[in-house]
């Protein structure tokens, strides 16, 4: 049951949260040394309880990124807890599922991939995964086929199917993993290379499939080069989950202004991230994320953003501008306080993320 004192705002849909990969990952060996001796009691953000004091009622989980095996053993834990958990837990296909799920007092899981790199190359497994259920597809998570972005052979080697080189990435160059002056953003674009054939197929079979693609963690020809599929088809579903604006923070991960008005352009939807280091370099605040969802209104409309918060997909001790999901309020507060209208603040919640499913 919704807390008495939340109940005025809107429910969330929250459209990146790694915290059930994480689990299933934590277990592995090979870890990288940053990840040496977590303790899984404080390490997530996400609890049931805490999304239920939140109003959080539906979560797009990341299942898996680089490793097939892995996201495969992600995917049986969450059938066997909806199974478990029937009564409070659901797994959803599309927005009617979601609804339903939501009306009745579950919470609604839409299964996501932060890679398609997972696929091997092979558009048969993409497939599988879409009958499993996974309705939303990162293109990269950083990784290319001239070197693997921030992957590298340690947290590679948690799955024998998966070669320490990445000639099966979807895209030819790594992605920005750090701050960048934006002239020379403009300038490593010119020489970055964009979808491989491969990565082209694979966004081609999303659009058959209705499969939502995910752009955040590409690189800037790749962005390009899977809006421009759409534009010559004319249809597809493309979003951001976790990403924010670049002209507020110059993090290689955040868009370009011209990037969220094409996003917008082809229906698309950017999903603004809690992560301190996408919201301002020096002072992430609370506040300054406002500055982010609102410069989103102004540049893409109040039907192209939401939320995405990449709750347990960062360092426990990372910043984030909504500290866990239970304190969901304190945005919807701060939004209000900034001017923005009921309406709209129930498309950033959940409307706009759930027209594209």
């Amino acid at each position: 049951m919704v807390p008495e004192d939340i109940r005025a705002d809107p429910w969330t849909l929250d459209a990146h949260c790694d915290s059930v990969y994480m689990r299933e990952f934590l277990k592995g060996d090979g870890l990288p040394a940053e990840m040496q001796g977590v303790d899984p009691d404080t390490f997530f953000r996400v609890t049931f309880l805490r999304l239920v004091e939140g109003n959080v009622r539906c979560l797009f989980v990341n299942v898996g990124d680089i490793g097939l095996l892995t996201s495969s053993a992600v995917i049986d834990r969450l059938y066997t807890c909806a199974k478990m958990h029937e009564g409070a837990v659901s797994i959803c296909r599309n927005a009617a599922d979601v609804a339903r799920t939501v009306e009745s007092g579950r919470l609604a899981v839409v299964m996501a991939c932060e890679s398609s790199f997972l696929f091997l190359g092979r558009l048969d497994l993409l497939r599988n995964w879409h009958r499993l259920g996974v309705r939303v597809a990162n293109i990269s998570h950083g990784e290319g086929q001239d070197g693997m972005g921030w992957f590298g052979e340690t947290a590679l080697s948690k799955d024998s199917l998966i070669r320490a080189d990445s000639l099966l990435a979807l895209q030819g160059s790594p992605s920005r993993d750090g701050y960048v002056d934006p002239d020379l953003r403009k300038d490593l674009y010119t020489r970055e290379e964009g979808l491989t054939g491969f990565g082209r197929a694979a966004v081609e079979e999303m659009m058959r499939l209705g499969m939502v693609c995910d752009l955040s963690h590409a690189n800037d020809a790749t962005f390009w080069d899977a809006l421009s599929i759409a534009e010559e088809s004319g249809k597809g579903k493309f979003c951001c989950t976790h990403s924010n604006c670049f002209s507020l923070c110059n993090h290689g991960r955040n868009l370009t202004d011209g990037m969220m008005e094409s996003l917008a352009a082809n229906d698309g939807v950017m999903g603004l991230c809690f992560f301190g280091k996408f919201i301002d370099r020096n002072d992430p605040s609370l506040e300054r994320y406002v500055d982010h969802i609102l410069h989103a209104l102004d540049v893409m409309g109040p039907d192209h953003v939401g939320i995405g918060s990449d709750y347990d997909g960062v360092p426990p001790d990372a910043f984030m501008a909504v500290a866990h999901p239970g304190r969901m309020g304190d945005l919807w507060s701060a939004l209000r306080d900034a001017g923005v209208q009921s309406s709209t603040l129930e498309k950033i919640a959940h409307e706009n993320f759930l027209r594209l499913m």
